[in-house]
């Protein structure tokens, strides 16, 4: 049982002003709903603008196709003209396609 303090017109007048009134807490919600609304509106807006910014902003890849053909003695069987042996992933690979494709200095 909580422990009240004594109310000379009697304990429930004292109960009922310690608890919370659910009315009260109904009739100030009403009177900041157009606060509570527009700060709502507010928070969805820049979360909004924020996905944007980081849609917009976040790297991209692109991915392209370029056919080639090997044209030189041996490459049809897997060997270099020098007689080594290769295969179309070392020739695909992430490695040489970027010692190709970087710009000279």
């Amino acid at each position: 049982m909580p422990n009240f303090p004594i109310d000379p017109h009697g304990s429930s007048a004292v109960e009922a002003r310690s608890s919370l009134s659910i009315s009260h807490l109904i009739q100030t919600l009403q009177h900041y709903r157009y606060v509570i609304g527009l700060a709502m509106a507010g928070v969805a807006v820049g979360c909004a603008i924020l996905a944007i910014a980081v849609y917009l902003l976040a790297p991209f890849q692109r991915v392209t196709s370029q056919p080639f053909r090997l044209e030189f003695k041996g490459a049809t069987v897997g060997e270099y003209p020098n007689g080594v042996k290769f295969s179309a992933a070392e020739i695909a690979s992430t490695s040489s396609r970027s010692t190709t494709s970087a710009a000279p200095s």
